[in-house]
């Protein structure tokens, strides 16, 4: 895939699906890589493939995975009977086994192959970032023949330092000590990208991104981790972004946020607050009262309207 048309992601991310099809007849095998100028090598060539394309946009690269041999199962099988001819050199069907595989790869053309995951940004104007993460399939002789993309996300400029933070992991948590701080800061992050690495799709990975990005703006901005303070702004965002049918959004009071538990583990799986706002809803101002959960990333779940006071539910807890 080019990377021409991966920059056509950013303006459709949100209708991607993750593209991943293992192939049945390929075995994934990380080998010990022999000598260390291969990842090197590797990773040269995927970056010269990226300034091939991309023209006058500034290429920023941050990082590259460990280099995948991709063994196909072909080869595999042809070392397997080579290993065991060694064992019985006279085995005179074995041989016939072995040439006629051999032919059979050299028809066709399978080979190894190696893949890297990339982490990088492109600028292609003075008002956006775009976030990529690729998964680029190499062959035998490092040359790129393939990407996959992983992440594509277009941010304002703004969020430039955010994303230096991010990925360098950065100490973004002031506590006692400096070694305290960045102790905390890795547990931060390590908790928000163990989590982004479960998602398979393209738009579910990006969005996940833009929300941890939101989040260490937040954090910076307080100097520690302030769970209310995340969630409120957190739904701030979210009305004013996707509850665009309720206009002049004004919050005006939140309750303590509360910890969702299972019964099984006591793991706490969520949490919830009550909030008080005053909104434009169908061409009428209102004071509105609603229940808010949230997911344990602190992602905005459920929302539930409720009748009475927002002091009927908060006096009671």
């Amino acid at each position: 895939m080019s990377l021409r048309i991966i920059l056509g992601l950013f303006i459709v991310s949100s209708f991607l699906h993750g593209c991943f099809i293992t192939d049945q007849l390929f075995v994934e095998q990380e080998e010990p890589i022999e000598e260390i100028n291969i990842q090197a090598k590797a990773e040269q060539n995927v970056s010269a493939e990226i300034l091939s394309e991309i023209g006058k946009d500034e290429y920023a690269p941050y990082g590259f995975s460990q280099l995948k041999v991709i063994k196909p199962l072909e080869l595999v099988q042809l070392e397997e009977m080579e290993l065991k001819l060694r064992l019985h050199p006279k085995d005179s069907a074995l041989m016939t086994k072995i040439q006629k595989q051999k032919e059979f790869i050299k028809k066709n053309r399978i080979e190894r192959a190696a893949e890297l995951s990339h982490f990088f940004t492109l600028i292609t104007d003075t008002l956006n970032i775009n976030i990529v993460e690729a998964k680029y399939t190499l062959n035998d002789t490092l040359a790129v023949v393939d990407m996959e993309p992983e992440i594509a996300l277009t941010v304002p400029k703004s969020y430039q330092l955010m994303i230096d933070y991010y990925f360098n992991e950065y100490t973004i948590i002031i506590a006692k000590t400096y070694t305290e701080g960045k102790k905390m800061s890795r547990s931060f992050y390590r908790f928000f990208k163990d989590q982004l690495e479960t998602y398979d799709r393209v738009d579910q990975k990006s969005n996940f991104l833009k929300h941890i990005l939101d989040i260490c703006t937040m954090v910076k901005f307080k100097g520690d981790f302030d769970q209310e303070y995340i969630v409120q702004k957190v739904l701030e965002k979210f009305i004013k972004k996707e509850r665009q049918d309720i206009k002049d959004y004004a919050p005006v009071a939140y309750s303590t946020l509360f910890e969702t538990k299972n019964n099984a583990d006591n793991s706490v799986v969520g949490y919830y607050f009550f909030h008080k706002f005053i909104g434009n809803y169908a061409d009428q101002k209102d004071t509105n009262v609603v229940l808010v959960e949230f997911s344990p990333y602190y992602q905005v779940d459920q929302i539930f309207q409720l009748d009475s006071t927002f002091e009927s539910y908060t006096n009671q807890l």
